[in-house]
């Protein structure tokens, strides 16, 4: 079928004439996210489409209400608003041919590979799909036709978002040309594509979210409106899109500033017959405090100097084979009101003649929910350590995979003894493995002693 290109004079005079309440065309989609739109349970949260299907809430959010009728905030890391895991079950809301994507966003953190809105897959020499996302800069629009060049390409626009503030981000193609608007103006376009958009085998349908197979970067920041057409905007209807809410636009950059929070909870890492390490990550650079002590008043102190997200305190001089108390505490600067979780406990490395037990844990990664009822029951059983053989995350460089699946997942039995791990496969070597872990170096191999017994851990 021909291409169709909308906001020409006999199109919205036809629009205007016979439907008042709206104009231009219906999109295939069209998510408002006002407070009316969002139902939230203790097992699921939903976001209503005006038009199309309801999508599901990932990770952490809240709803921002104003005059306006509000937004919705997303905090970055593992969050995403899924329309569905499989984009094949939702072809019909899906363009073919041509497409339109219209967003109000605001960005409060750039991000490498940032996404608003899409179905996307690359990963390596694979590449298909569409995306309308953002870098640590610019807005960018990526997109595959079915004729050469046989992969994605990838716009990077012109124009600097400044964070917290509010955009009007345009995506369009229409089967020759791929063009990027940023507040009702043509930022950059392409004409490398042509042909049908080639769509994956099968990827997520994502929003607030750059997510494929192997990849799931958070939006951290607001979405007020998205909306998916399957006709190639003109650059007059983008214009007066922009105009509708234009006032937004002018709005100071506000930011939304979380008060300090947990992102990993307190566990524990390397411990010996005399000294005990123990770690834990904030949302915010803060301080990093550890009172212990050999009864849950925690009388000792130590404090790590200067301000950090991720916070690691040794305690020495401790007793082989005794039990102490612990309690992480952390300030942010702006903030009066300390961080701190409740007392945990852990027993130090027992002596060579003592026997003791040990939990063994391997392929946790994707299972977040199977591996967290291991732990409780292993915690059950009061083992010195855990010693876990790799796998201990679907993807490495995915942080969320450990922020929101292992740490969450395991933290009843690792604020309470140490665990031993080896890189698996799934953790690709990442950067990740090595910043959460405490361990001998090189650490992904290294040995340690646990009573009589050396263990030599091999990657």
């Amino acid at each position: 079928m021909p291409v169709r290109q909308f906001m020409g004079t006999l199109l919205l005079f036809q629009f205007v004439t016979i439907a008042f309440a709206h104009e231009g065309p219906d999109p295939l989609v069209h998510w408002r996210f006002d407070a009316d739109s969002i139902k939230s349970s203790e097992a699921i949260a939903t976001v209503a489409a005006r038009l199309g299907p309801a999508a599901t809430l990932r990770g952490n959010w809240s709803h921002m209400p104003d005059e306006a009728g509000g937004a919705l905030f997303l905090s970055g890391g593992g969050c995403g608003i899924e329309v569905t895991p499989d984009h094949n079950t939702a072809k019909k809301f899906l363009p073919d041919t041509a497409l339109t994507v219209s967003a109000w966003v605001t960005v409060d953190k750039p991000l490498r590979w940032g996404g608003l809105v899409g179905a996307v897959e690359d990963d390596g020499d694979v590449e298909s799909g569409w995306v309308l996302g953002y870098d640590d800069d610019t807005f960018t629009f990526a997109l595959r036709g079915a004729d050469e060049p046989h992969r994605l390409t990838y716009l990077k626009g012109k124009q600097k978002y400044e964070q917290g503030k509010w955009y009007h981000v345009v995506a369009a193609y229409d089967g020759q040309l791929m063009q990027l608007f940023v507040n009702g103006k043509l930022d950059v376009e392409s004409r490398e594509q042509s042909g049908d958009i080639v769509y994956p085998a099968k990827t997520s349908f994502m929003l607030g979210a750059y997510h494929d197979a192997n990849e799931h970067h958070g939006h951290r920041g607001r979405i007020r409106e998205i909306s998916i057409y399957d006709l190639a905007a003109k650059p007059a209807w983008v214009t007066h899109e922009f105009e509708h809410n234009a006032a937004l636009a002018v709005l100071p950059a506000a930011p939304v500033v979380e008060p300090l929070q947990f992102v990993i909870r307190p566990y524990l890492q390397f411990g010996t017959q005399t000294s005990m390490t123990v770690m834990w990550r904030t949302n915010h650079p803060a301080t990093t405090v550890l009172h212990y002590g050999e009864n849950d008043e925690c009388s000792q102190t130590i404090e790590v100097e200067g301000l950090s997200t991720l916070h690691k305190v040794t305690i020495p001089g401790l007793q082989p084979e005794t039990q102490y108390f612990y309690r992480a505490e952390s300030v942010a600067p702006e903030e009066a009101k300390p961080l701190t979780e409740n007392v945990g406990t852990f027993q130090t490395v027992v002596r060579p003649e003592t026997p003791f037990a040990f939990a063994v844990m391997s392929d946790t990664q994707g299972n977040p929910t199977v591996s967290g009822r291991l732990a409780e029951f292993a915690w059950g059983q009061r083992p010195s350590f855990l010693l876990h053989t790799g796998d201990l995350v679907e993807t490495g460089p995915n942080d969320a995979h450990w922020t929101e699946h292992f740490f969450p997942s395991m933290n009843p039995l690792i604020r309470h003894v140490p665990f031993y791990p080896v890189l698996g496969n799934h953790e690709q070597n990442a950067r990740n493995y090595f910043d959460y872990v405490s361990l001998p170096k090189p650490e992904y191999y290294y040995t340690f002693e646990f009573g009589n017994t050396q263990f030599f851990m091999i990657d």
